[in-house]
């Protein structure tokens, strides 16, 4: 029980000051609505952390990379910023692609493998110029869309070689 009280007062302090952080202001309201959206949101998490629906390891959500995560999102801005500029002088539509890139998904009550798809998915949406629309668990392959599509050959490396 004290395990529980500790976790979700953790998880209250997490979502309070990401809510101050959002609404920049320290208006009685404001910090009133963040108090209470914080303490549903804590109570949420840790009903949901002791059901055990689904078991994620914290620690295999990082990315391995970091340094090159960032570069990512650095470049893909210059890139969709010159498709853009390129787009307005143009005057042609840019046209993104849907691509399949093959990934192990891993078993459906593995906490690792849940961890694992749960972390792709995050990070590679973080990124601008791409996002996860879903991940097959049968067919080990992952659904993504890029905005501004780079040469399909080179697909998984660009987007998975971030992380």
């Amino acid at each position: 029980m004290l395990r529980s009280v500790v976790i979700g007062v953790c998880w209250w302090i997490f979502l309070f000051v990401l809510w101050m952080s959002l609404v920049v202001t320290e208006a009685t309201p404001e910090v009133v609505a963040g108090v209470v959206v914080a303490g549903i949101g804590a109570i949420a998490a840790e009903v949901v952390r002791r059901s055990r629906f689904v078991e994620l390891l914290p620690w295999g959500l990082l990315p391995r990379r970091p340094a090159a995560l960032v570069w990512t999102i650095v470049s893909d801005c210059w890139l969709l910023t010159v498709a853009l500029g390129r787009q307005l002088r143009d005057r042609q539509d840019n046209v993104g692609a849907f691509r399949g890139i093959p990934f192990d998904a891993g078993a459906d009550d593995d906490p690792r493998a849940a961890t694992r798809r749960a972390a792709y998915a995050a990070l590679v949406s973080l990124t601008p110029n791409t996002y996860v629309v879903g991940i097959d668990r049968e067919n080990h392959n992952m659904l993504v869309h890029e905005l501004v599509a780079g040469p399909r050959e080179t697909t998984r490396e660009r987007v998975l070689g971030k992380l």
